[in-house]
């Protein structure tokens, strides 16, 4: 297996437009660190999102955003000591990888994820 990924929707870790892990999605991510602990490799934490008119200005660029919330993520899982610093790395997406390019609400809100992708080589699956 060169990598596994997987993700996880952005309602699920974040409350409205924030890029803090939220409460509820601490025992989530619990359990998505005992995955990743097991696996022993490199983590790379992809945040995806699209310019939201919700942040106030906050973040000029769905980039911006897309990154807070994905180094967000990671520094949980490091901090928790389920991977090492060493072996983790953000990466902001914005919406270049789009789950669906339709432009419905329910549609776009696929696009908007934290993606975890799980590897033995360091740039695997980059």
């Amino acid at each position: 297996m060169e990598y596994l990924k997987f993700s996880l929707p952005e309602d699920v870790l974040f409350e409205g437009s924030k890029t803090e892990v939220s409460e509820r999605a601490q025992k989530i991510l619990t359990r998505v660190g005992q995955i990743v602990k097991g696996h022993g490799g490199y983590v790379r934490v992809h945040g995806h999102s699209e310019k939201d008119p919700r942040t106030g200005g906050r973040f000029p660029a769905a980039y911006e955003k897309s990154l807070a919330r994905a180094v967000s993520v990671m520094n949980y899982l490091v901090e928790k000591n389920y991977v090492a610093d060493e072996f983790a790395s953000a990466r902001g997406v914005s919406s270049i990888q789009l789950e669906t390019r339709e432009r419905s609400e329910a549609e776009r809100a696929k696009s908007r994820r934290i993606e975890f992708v799980l590897s033995i080589d360091p740039l695997g699956a980059e």
